[in-house]
């Protein structure tokens, strides 16, 4: 700028001079205007700004207004001098700032875009720098991006399956080029005047081809709404992970909403990586069900089970406009089952502990009734003429070595399992929430332990006392052969000390009244030390769902997993039965007590701790941090 009267021209302020030029107009190399993206827009919607940008030279290039503003760089409305042209002019955000990986992704992005000519895809007339700040020039789209037009769009379903059709065979011919997009949404679609789509925004792409290696196995990169689950757990990435983000667009299209959404990244993040989003149907009631099918497709949580590229995508989409058929089919019922017990794991988790509560009783039962020389048998027999009960009517014949297998599969499968299927349904998110949830199922199992079973050893011990007494007395009425009425009597007497005392007419009443008062104080006491019993048996379960949480992050092979947790179940369990063993008394191993052989619990209370350390403990850490989201994923919807 020249200055008149030491006055600068465009400042209009007096400034030093050098070679006649105002140092501080001299300097400008583009114009700075504070970022206006509201940072909180986890669905990637990029606003502009519409602040009016004061015409200031770059280059060849007169800029005229910004017009968009992203994470790496910004776009100006702007005018090519020499060609007398609007442009849409794109340089990086930090300016000479930037550094060596912002300045080698952008000429990426501008690399990628400019070898791809299709008229879906946004063409770059130039690239180069001026005065070091990297810029390219692409054909402007005055028509304003996809996001701009949802909401119109959810009202008119063959426009927009039109619109996205023509977007999905763009990015067909970009991955044939060996480009993959990694960022697709609405607002890098841009619509013309016609409302035909421009694919733009490459700032992410990746050249299968040249892999540029600016993004490692790792990184978590793109916009989380419309981010492919293996994308978001920071996996390597395919063309599957594209038609993923124009399945996140096609769901936006028709409900108005994007597949997952948080109140924050993270959150989005965490929820486009834990499964497949509700269908369509679920948010708005009037979808239709082949685009459904098609769009849920694309939303397969695994890439092997999207469509094999976009340009199937596109085809499907146009059969459908055409009312011809589609190439998805219905969901199977194992699919449509499967969806159902990750809708409604509650219902899951509630169903399972009720069915572990009954399992639980019937080995209990199989081996009380149903066995061979039950007791029962034999008693009600000898009175034909008496009605035998209900509960004892069974003839069903098991063999003994059934109930003692019921037992063992009992102990030593189903009980170690019940930790383990407690934490995949119950979803545990951390270490805090799996005690909790484990606490709960053991309250819930004892419950229902102690009213469909506790009434058979509460019953059985009411039974022995009385019986005791009963058999007693019955001697002293029966007398058997060669034995004196004298000792039966004494013998009968000695059950009720001071009964001698009582007149006879009062001796009968005061035995049943003695007989039933011992039974209800009988009664507490035993119900009180099974409730107990019920609670110490399901502590197991606790400590079962805190080593499935925490191996379930480790990042394992399933198989892998299994044998872990088991090995470290029964390790924890052998370690808790040693540390009992060493402080209590009565308790026998081999018809002693344990507390007498110190040399058993000694040896094996520390093999029981290092096995269960050395199971538990983490292994291959840089492998863990990679891929353990991933793994639990991939595990919990496996089971």
């Amino acid at each position: 700028c020249r200055l008149v009267e030491n006055s600068c021209i465009e400042c209009g302020k007096t400034r030093a001079l050098v070679d006649g030029v105002c140092t501080v107009c001299r300097n400008v190399d583009a114009p700075t205007i504070a970022p206006t993206l509201d940072s909180s827009n986890t669905d990637g919607t990029t606003r502009s700004p519409n602040v009016e940008t004061p015409r200031k030279a770059f280059g060849e290039y007169e800029l005229l207004e910004e017009i968009a503003r992203g994470g790496m760089g910004v776009v100006y409305r702007a005018r090519h001098l020499r060609l007398n042209r609007i442009t849409a002019l794109k340089m990086v955000l930090s300016g000479r700032f930037s550094s060596d990986e912002e300045i080698r992704r952008f000429h990426i992005e501008a690399e990628s875009a400019a070898s791809l000519d299709h008229p879906g895809i946004v063409p770059v007339y130039e690239i180069g720098d001026v005065d070091g700040q990297a810029f390219f020039a692409m054909k402007f789209i005055p028509g304003g991006s996809l996001a701009e037009h949802i909401a119109e769009l959810c009202q008119a379903p063959q426009k927009a399956m039109q619109i996205l059709s023509k977007v999905a065979r763009a990015v067909h011919h970009a991955h044939q080029r060996g480009v993959l997009h990694r960022d697709l949404k609405p607002a890098n679609i841009l619509l013309d005047e016609g409302h035909e789509p421009r694919v733009t925004d490459l700032g992410l792409a990746k050249n299968t081809k040249g892999d540029s290696q600016l993004t490692n196995t790792g990184a978590v990169m793109g916009t989380p709404s419309y981010m492919a689950p293996e994308q978001a757990a920071g996996g390597s990435v395919t063309t599957a992970a594209d038609v993923y983000s124009l399945g996140a667009i096609m769901y936006q299209l028709l409900t108005g909403t994007p597949p997952h959404k948080g109140e924050s990244a993270m959150e989005t993040v965490m929820r486009v990586v834990a499964g497949p989003p509700d269908p369509p149907s679920r948010v708005r009631r009037d979808v239709d069900r082949n685009l459904e099918a098609i769009c849920m497709k694309c939303l397969a949580y695994t890439p092997e089970s999207r469509y094999g590229s976009a340009l199937e995508l596109a085809t499907d989409l146009e059969a459908w406009a055409a009312g011809k058929p589609i190439s998805v089919r219905e969901p199977s019922l194992w699919a449509r089952t499967k969806r159902w017990c990750y809708e409604n794991s509650r219902i899951l988790y509630t169903a399972f502990i009720v069915l572990t509560g009954i399992l639980f009783t019937a080995p209990i039962a199989v081996a009380m009734f149903l066995v061979p020389d039950a007791w029962h048998r034999d008693v009600y027999s000898q009175f034909p003429e008496a009605d035998t009960p209900w509960l004892f009517s069974w003839q069903v014949d098991i063999p003994d070595w059934l109930a003692a297998g019921s037992i063992f599969l009992l102990n030593i499968f189903l009980y170690p399992s019940l930790g383990l299927l407690t934490a995949i349904l119950a979803k545990t998110q951390s270490l805090r929430h799996a005690l909790a949830t484990g606490v709960a199922t053991a309250i819930i199992l004892s419950v229902l332990i102690s009213l469909l079973v506790g009434w058979i050893p509460l019953a059985g011990v009411l039974s022995n006392e009385s019986s005791r007494v009963i058999e007693g007395l019955g001697k002293a009425v029966w007398l058997q052969e060669g034995e004196s009425a004298d000792a039966a009597r004494q013998e009968a007497l000695a059950l009720f000390s001071g009964l001698d005392e009582i007149p006879v007419e009062k001796r009968a009443e005061l035995v049943a009244n003695r007989v039933a008062g011992d039974q209800f104080a009988k009664a507490i006491s035993t119900m009180l030390l099974l409730i107990l019993l019920v609670l110490l048996l399901s502590v197991p379960v606790v400590i079962g769902t805190a080593i499935a949480h925490v191996l379930l992050r480790r990042g394992n092979h399933f198989v892998f997993f299994l044998i872990r947790y088991f090995i470290a179940w029964w390790s924890v369990f052998m370690f808790a039965i040693c540390m009992i063993g060493m402080f209590a008394t009565g308790v026998r191993l081999n018809g002693e007590p344990v507390s007498e052989s110190p040399l058993i619990a000694t040896i094996l209370l520390p093999i029981a701790a290092a096995t269960a350390y050395l199971v538990m403990r983490r292994w291959s850490p840089a492998r863990q941090a990679n891929n353990s989201s991933s793994s639990l994923t991939e595990l919990t919807r496996t089971l």
